[in-house]
């Protein structure tokens, strides 16, 4: 029926239908890369916005790791300070224990020195 409708223009009639034709499969290449220009579009926005969520999850894990790390160093502070006070009173106590050693020492050498005095 169509191509009666066809037949029955004139030439010039037949050759302006076949250039809309023609115009009318271009606009729908046209359309179909324009959907699909739209479609990458979309998914870009998608991964962009996914990616700004991404990065504002990562800044709050990172403020979070800063404050972490600086309590994690005001510990390590506060033990090394624990540590040089407990050196400290560590060392002090064996100077003392070997001073009391070197004293009874000192006695015993002369009570033995005495008594090998008084036995000869």
């Amino acid at each position: 029926r169509l191509q009666k409708a066809f037949f029955a223009l004139s030439r010039r009639d037949q050759e302006q239908a076949k250039a809309l034709v023609e115009a009318l499969g271009k606009l729908t290449n046209v359309q179909d890369k324009l959907l699909e220009t739209e479609d990458r579009a979309d998914l870009a926005e998608k991964r962009a916005t996914e990616a700004e969520t991404r990065v504002e999850v990562l800044s709050k894990e990172n403020e979070s790791n800063k404050s972490k790390v600086a309590l994690l160093r005001s510990n390590m502070s506060a033990c090394e300070k624990n540590f040089v006070t407990e050196l400290s009173r560590a060392r002090k106590e064996r100077d003392a224990t070997l001073k009391k050693m070197d004293r009874s020492n000192e006695r015993n050498k002369r009570r033995d020195s005495a008594g090998n005095k008084t036995q000869a």
